[in-house]
């Protein structure tokens, strides 16, 4: 399993409606030097170390799994050109620090059911 921070302009980002259309989304991430876009909608952005951050187009929501704090920060700016939020699988928000509106009670990433069950 992992976390998941997701662009969206709903209350809750599993809410149905007030979608961000995946033409828009295009239209953001192509105006973006760092993005390198798909037309499926994913995107991948250079971290630090070369590795690439994906970031996808699902159903009216923009996501990642399992970001890193650079990737949060981009995520906030993306989200502020279409007046949306960063939002995290237990509904925090975050801001351009990269910090969450619950400070230091945020949730921590679940662990799957296999690591649960071995106790790692």
């Amino acid at each position: 399993m992992g976390y998941d921070l997701h662009i969206t302009r709903r209350e809750n980002w599993f809410d149905e409606g007030d979608d961000i259309a995946l033409d828009e989304w295009l239209a953001v991430a192509r105006d973006d030097p760092e993005l390198t876009v798909a037309e499926d909608g994913s995107a991948d952005m250079p971290g630090p170390d070369g590795q690439l951050w994906p970031l996808w187009w699902y159903d009216g929501v923009v996501q990642t799994k399992n970001p890193e704090d650079g990737l949060i920060a981009k995520m906030v700016a993306l989200a502020g050109l279409m007046g949306a939020k960063a939002q995290g699988d237990e509904g925090e928000t975050y801001g351009a620090d990269g910090t969450s509106d619950w400070g230091d009670e945020a949730p921590a990433p679940k662990k799957g059911w296999l690591a649960r069950i071995l106790g790692r």
